[in-house]
């Protein structure tokens, strides 16, 4: 663990600066080449979030994590905007990101000198949107397994209605 890390806490994907980083990179990079690029997408998103926790980006992370991140906007924009993620959100998520690569790159002084609110604030507002960007990947789940819940459903319907209508002997009242 470097010098200044907070130990893991419970829920964290990293435990300093220099895991976060290899996660983010990590993750951007895996963005870049699955099917459905949202959910790594925003595990890099929440992992550069922590990395900004523990302290400043080494420098020589900073050009490759900007590099991954474009390539992976660009997966993430071909896979879910317009359909499944709005424009205006995408464009939140891209400049947040540049925001975040930015500031967690600040040295130590920097950081210290900002309001006390600010970097849990932002994190917060950082985290808020991977959540958004996760949901297009349980969107995309969600309406490819649609057909087969519909035949399930279907299915069980029938079934239900089978029963509910089979003749049963016994006493009736006509």
């Amino acid at each position: 663990m470097s010098p200044g890390a907070h130990p893991i806490r419970r829920g964290a994907l990293t435990a300093d600066v220099g895991d976060a980083s290899n996660f983010a990179l990590a993750a951007f990079r895996q963005a870049i080449t699955d099917w459905d690029p949202s959910g790594t997408f925003a595990a890099g998103m929440r992992a550069m979030c922590e990395g900004f926790e523990y302290g400043p980006l080494p420098p020589e992370d900073r050009a490759p994590l900007a590099a991954l991140i474009l390539c992976a906007e660009q997966a993430l924009a071909r896979a879910a905007v317009p359909l499944l993620l709005t424009e205006r959100t995408f464009g939140n998520v891209q400049a947040r990101l540049a925001d975040l690569l930015r500031l967690w790159a600040e040295p130590r002084e920097v950081q210290v000198s900002w309001h006390p609110e600010f970097a849990p604030g932002f994190r917060a507002m950082v985290r808020m949107l991977a959540n958004e960007v996760e949901n297009v990947s349980l969107q995309i789940t969600a309406y490819r397994g649609l057909p087969e819940v519909r035949r399930a459903i279907d299915a069980f319907t029938t079934e239900q209605q089978d029963g509910f209508h089979a003749d049963v002997p016994g006493p009736t009242r006509h």
